[in-house]
């Protein structure tokens, strides 16, 4: 969730394992507020029949994310297009989610319907629109 992207800086099997990373002088976020964050993979199980999120947040611009994550969900900003969550399954299913500053992204139907086909994915359950999850890719 949110701040995993700048958890254990100095651990390459961290950022492995989480298919990216926030760098330290490159990577930002310009001040929260409500913000739309795209689907921009409606194939995955985890976006499959969500539509865009909106919510009270923090867009996290700059990530350096791996070539091999799917990018599910990104925002713009000043005409760039920044993956704010992703998704991987190698030896684990993982999903990196930069939502979630404070109490206020989760008052949002849409982020809490993310959350909520995120988790299902992960524990391999049927998703919130109803779609099978079995698939890892």
């Amino acid at each position: 969730m949110h701040a995993a992207a700048n958890t254990f800086a100095d651990s390459p099997h961290w950022t492995g394992l989480l298919g990216g990373r926030w760098v330290v002088g490159t990577s930002m976020h310009p001040p929260i507020g409500t913000a739309t964050f795209r689907v921009v993979d409606g194939e995955h199980p985890v976006t499959a029949g969500l539509g865009d999120v909106e919510a009270w947040d923090e867009r996290y611009c700059h990530l350096d994310v791996a070539a091999s994550s799917r990018v599910l969900l990104a925002t713009d900003h000043e005409g760039r297009e920044h993956p704010v969550v992703w998704a991987s399954a190698g030896a684990a299913r993982v999903v990196y989610d930069g939502l979630g500053h404070d109490a206020r992204s989760y008052a949002s139907p849409s982020r809490r319907a993310l959350l909520h086909a995120e988790l299902a994915w992960l524990l391999g359950e049927r998703g919130a629109t109803g779609a099978a999850t079995g698939s890892a890719g």
